[in-house]
């Protein structure tokens, strides 16, 4: 006579886990990142069903050499197409030209943020005249021998 399980095990087992997925996967991480690209932020990617929480993508970042090299691109891929999205504000006829101003400039800003030595302000030093200044000289650590020891 076959046995038979209780209805309960075959609940269990059949049913789906609840709540966010925890577990790191490849294509999770892709998926994740190409929200990033399209220009969707961390959280807004993160509340797409089937993400998983703050916390879990944080500590990814944190833990996970190819989630974060992945992110670093995804995000420089957005701000290549945030540049472009400057671009297509500047030359929009129906966009008032204030609200074109203050549209580019938050764009401008959060580039800066985020990676300031492509998209951030040059800074150049000056004198009180304004002559420009040399750059400094480059900063060297010495090695300092350990004091002799008495025998």
């Amino acid at each position: 006579m076959p046995s038979k399980k209780p209805a309960a095990a075959k609940a269990k087992k059949a049913a789906k886990p609840v709540g966010r997925p925890n577990g790191y996967s490849a294509r999770l991480a892709a998926d994740i990142c190409t929200l990033i690209a399209e220009h969707k932020t961390l959280r807004e990617a993160l509340k797409q069903p089937g993400m998983p929480s703050e916390a879990t993508a944080y500590r990814w970042l944190a833990e996970r050499h190819e989630f974060r090299e992945m992110y670093a691109r995804a995000r420089e891929q957005g701000d290549e197409l945030d540049a472009e999205r400057m671009r297509e504000i500047a030359f929009d006829l129906e966009i008032p030209p204030d609200q074109k101003r203050v549209m580019i400039d938050v764009l401008k800003w959060q580039m800066a943020r985020r990676t300031p030595k492509k998209w951030g302000e040059k800074v150049q030093l000056a004198d009180a005249d304004g002559d420009k200044l040399p750059a400094p000289p480059p900063f060297y650590i010495m090695p300092v021998a350990p004091p002799a020891r008495d025998k």
